[in-house]
């Protein structure tokens, strides 16, 4: 039982040491830019042959963080998610895309001195917009927005104290791109890689 408890009091000091020599301050700000990959997961359900159809585009983010706590951090960001596109090869083309803000809480489990991984939940209010072209029938443009809620999961390196890198995976939920159709909506999807700048 003593080299039970002596070997339990190593792991919590080496564990306590380790989080610690990476650890970010409380009331410290950040800001962070993070580029990757969006994914529309519905936008090409029931596309035909000689249809070509993207659910995938780059997305684009800006972030402003605030560490309350040594392990958990509030985030605020816009993002443009870029879009879907459709074209029936035969004069009809459209076009889905995204955009939007998220409030979220973000915490972060050391493992080494410089590693972490992470884990995200917040809200997300995503603007959808959907612009339809057919040589026939003309013009069609809608839009709409959606509250959801968004999470995620990463891992984080720091660099230094002042500069960190970050990869995320992210589940946006549920994006509208027309308020008139109720149908049009589907699950979005984030990939990104980013560098964290502590202020």
């Amino acid at each position: 039982m003593g080299k039970f408890k002596s070997g339990l009091v190593a792991a919590m000091l080496w564990a306590s040491v380790s989080g610690s020599a990476w650890a970010t301050e409380v009331g410290q700000f950040y800001g962070a830019i993070d580029v990757g990959q969006s994914k529309f997961k519905e936008a090409c359900t029931g596309v035909f042959p000689g249809e070509t159809c993207s659910d995938t585009d780059t997305a684009l983010r800006g972030a402003l963080g605030y560490q309350v706590h040594p392990n958990v951090a509030v985030e605020a960001s816009y993002a443009n998610y870029g879009m879907a596109k459709f074209n029936d090869n035969a004069g009809l083309t459209a076009e889905a895309k995204a955009s939007g803000f998220q409030l979220s809480a973000v915490g972060s489990w050391p493992l080494a001195d410089a590693f972490s991984v992470t884990g995200k939940l917040g809200l997300a209010l995503t603007k959808g917009e959907l612009a339809i072209r057919d040589v026939v029938l003309g013009s069609y443009a809608q839009d709409d927005s959606k509250t959801t809620f968004a999470w995620g999961v990463g891992v984080r390196f720091n660099i230094n104290p002042s500069v960190a890198i970050r990869a995320q995976y992210e589940r946006l939920g549920e994006i509208s791109i027309d308020k008139t159709d109720p149908t049009a909506k589907g699950d979005l999807d984030l990939m990104t890689a980013g560098v964290i700048f502590n202020f």
